[in-house]
This record gives C-alpha cells, structure tokens and sequence, in this order.
C-alpha cells in the first residue's frame, strides 16, 4: 500500500471513527438533550383548542388513539390506497365499488380522525380524503 492509497483509506475511516467517538464521549449528554426534548412542552392550537403538553404525551395520546380504534385489514388497505393518491381522496362510489361499507368502514374512519368527506354529513359526501391524521398513520405504521 503506497502513501496515496494509505491516505485515501484514512480519509474515508476518519469520519465515522470521530461520530462513534464522539456518541461514545457524549452518550449521556445526547440521551439527557433526548429525555429533555421528549419532556419539553408545546403548544398545540387545532379546532379552537390551544393545548400544551409534552411531546412524550402528544405522542403516547396518538398511538393510544390507534390503540382504542384498530382498523380492519380492509379500513387499513383502503386508507395505504387513499394515501398513494395523489391529492389523497376518492370518490366514494369507487371506494364502495372496492367493496366498503358506509357504516362498517366509513364511519369508524371518519369517527377516528383518519378520513374526512367533502360535506357536512359523510353519508351526503360524494368523495372522501385521507386526513393528516390518517397519512401520518399510513406513513409510520411499520416504524
């Protein structure tokens, strides 16, 4: 191994052998920042309501909701297949077409956050859109 190729080898090493040391060296301080963020408080504002709580319990109330209502294989395919629209929604005569029911599969969705219609009743809507809440269930259902 010739000086040009020894100093090639030590260019790529050189990088990840300082990040382990430096997680190594600053392991405790990078775990009490992490405990501190997921304790630190926000301030939440949504449907009127400004609420102000740690992202720890943010995070523990959203995943208790998907604990409290547990969609179907059906209810969870159709909201992956809601989510690779482009503009999210579809017309609720094609979702009924896939074989989804107003009140089995709709409504369950709608009541959980996950799906919302374009009118004031769901039953009145002619199309259905996945919500935020539903992409960031479809996003993170595997993580």
């Amino acid at each position: 191994m010739n000086i040009n190729e020894f100093t090639k080898l030590l260019d790529v090493l050189v990088w990840p052998l300082v990040v382990i040391v430096a997680i190594f060296l600053f392991k405790n301080a990078i775990q009490t920042f992490l405990k501190n963020a997921m304790l630190r408080e926000v301030e939440v504002e949504f449907f009127g309501f400004k609420i102000k709580a740690t992202v720890a319990e943010i995070a523990r109330v959203v995943w208790e909701n998907f604990d409290f209502f547990r969609p179907t294989n059906k209810q969870r395919n159709f909201l992956i297949d809601l989510a690779g629209r482009p503009n999210g929604e579809i017309a609720k005569a094609e979702a009924e077409s896939m074989g989804l029911d107003y009140k089995e599969d709709f409504r369950p969705l709608r009541n959980s956050g996950l799906i919302a219609g374009n009118a004031t009743t769901l039953n009145k809507s002619n199309s259905l859109t996945i919500t935020p809440l539903g992409r960031f269930l479809v996003k993170n259902k595997d993580a």
